[in-house]
């Protein structure tokens, strides 16, 4: 019965100003949830994903931040603008970055504790578990895996300053926007169909189809715009770099092999869930979306690149 009252209440004038107040509130906070996780909270993002000993954070190592340096060296950024870019030891084995270059807040580059790795052999394979389990290393997969953590220095550079380099574009404000503008999109579209076609005299199970359409519409063209513009901007990061530096042709091309080799490994070692998330070739699998460009695709644009200039 309270709910009905509500319902009613809502078709009133001072039901549809409220609804206003709140469709504002949840295009505010759509918004905040893209910018304050990248500005305001950055510190409290990196504290979250932060590589912690015994309680403490741990350090980048000096030959590690040399690295980071000389990535920054080979993009050619002004000594003013270095500030910006902030590394940090990141948990697990992926690189990791946040944050826009295009803010004062800067940018966190998270390094994986495998970019300290000097040679497989080196490696403390106790201190290394796969969903809780220690890791048969004596296998195929285990040895494929094992190798494929090692990564050359010109490797790690390539992929220091292929997240420097995105976090240079306008991904974050095409994010941004499109989220907030889509959303408005709906709910101005809503009250427009409601008024013109005065569904306020229909059943609410009409205005609760056209609402679900509405979002539903604008949620499909988020992912699409989110996505599309996600694929375009690493195709133009790659192609960037690759013409920027000989290190970064080498790099690219060695990074994507060992991301390839430890993603077959892993589909192995985890069974049904590495199936779920990796593909016989080391691609990682989407379910409808295609948020990053494909693995082999990318390692390919690298070898091709070095194809042609030996033909040349």
């Amino acid at each position: 019965m309270s709910f009905h009252r509500f319902g009613s209440w809502l078709l009133k004038e001072s039901g549809k100003k409220f609804m206003y107040g709140v469709a504002a509130a949840t295009s505010v906070t759509i918004g905040c949830l893209h910018i304050v996780p990248n500005t305001f909270l950055l510190d409290k993002y990196k504290d979250v994903v932060h590589l912690y000993k015994n309680g403490f954070t741990v350090p980048v190592p000096r030959p590690l931040l040399e690295r980071f340096n000389k990535a920054i060296d080979l993009l050619e950024i002004k000594e003013q603008d270095r500030k910006q870019f902030k590394p940090f030891m990141v948990f697990g084995f992926d690189i990791f970055s946040a944050g826009t270059f295009f803010s004062h807040y800067g940018v966190i580059i998270g390094l994986p504790d495998n970019f300290t790795y000097i040679d497989s052999d080196y490696i403390d394979k106790t201190k290394i578990q796969l969903l809780e389990s220690s890791i048969p290393w004596e296998s195929d997969e285990g040895i494929l895996l094992l190798k494929s953590l090692a990564m050359s220095d010109i490797g790690q550079i390539y992929a220091i300053a292929r997240e420097v380099h995105m976090r240079q574009s306008p991904k974050y404000f095409i994010d941004f926007l499109s989220s907030v503008s889509l959303f408005i999109l709906a709910y101005g579209a809503g009250t427009h169909c409601n008024a013109r076609y005065n569904l306020y005299a229909k059943p609410r199970f009409v205005r609760i189809v056209l609402y679900g359409m509405l979002g539903l519409f604008a949620y499909l063209n988020y992912i699409f715009v989110k996505d599309a513009s996600q694929l375009y901007y690493e195709r133009k990061t790659d192609e960037y770099l690759i013409n920027k530096s000989p290190v970064f042709k080498e790099g690219g091309k060695e990074f994507y092999e060992n991301i390839l080799n430890r993603n077959r490994a892993l589909r192995t070692l985890m069974g049904k869930l590495g199936e779920h998330n990796y593909s016989p070739m080391g691609n990682e699998n989407y379910f409808i979306r295609q948020r990053h460009l494909p693995l082999v695709q990318r390692k390919a644009f690298f070898e091709d690149v070095h194809t042609s200039q030996d033909l040349m």
